[in-house]
């Protein structure tokens, strides 16, 4: 139920479809001493504390249109190189991002095959 202005919905339910998807991040140069933080829609949903080669994660997506946003944090050598992959057929990037730098990507999820 919903209340607005003092006013209640009428009590209907509805549901909204979301789609785990999985995500992969890391520093995908030689030298792993990059670090990075990862936006969806605007919210963090990853920071990495310590330099990897990738992380692995799951998030629970709505259906439909997404904005990343890929944030360089440290770049000891002030060339990061950074790999995201969206599984699930959604994308994969990479490319150089260097600290306070920022990549935006539009992706699409889709609902799963019934």
């Amino acid at each position: 139920m919903v209340e607005v202005d003092g006013g209640q919905s009428n009590g209907e339910e509805f549901k909204i479809d979301t789609v785990p998807v999985r995500i992969i991040l890391g520093d995908s140069g030689t030298l792993i001493v990059d670090t990075y933080a990862l936006y969806i829609d605007g919210e963090l949903v990853r920071t990495m504390s310590v330099p990897e080669r990738f992380v692995l994660f799951d998030l629970e997506l709505e259906v439909g249109m997404h904005d990343a946003t890929l944030r360089g944090i440290p770049a000891p050598d002030q060339i990061g190189t950074y790999g995201i992959v969206f599984l699930e057929d959604v994308t994969n990037v990479g490319g150089d991002l260097v600290a306070n730098v920022e990549r935006h990507f539009t992706f699409t999820v889709v609902p799963p095959e019934t």
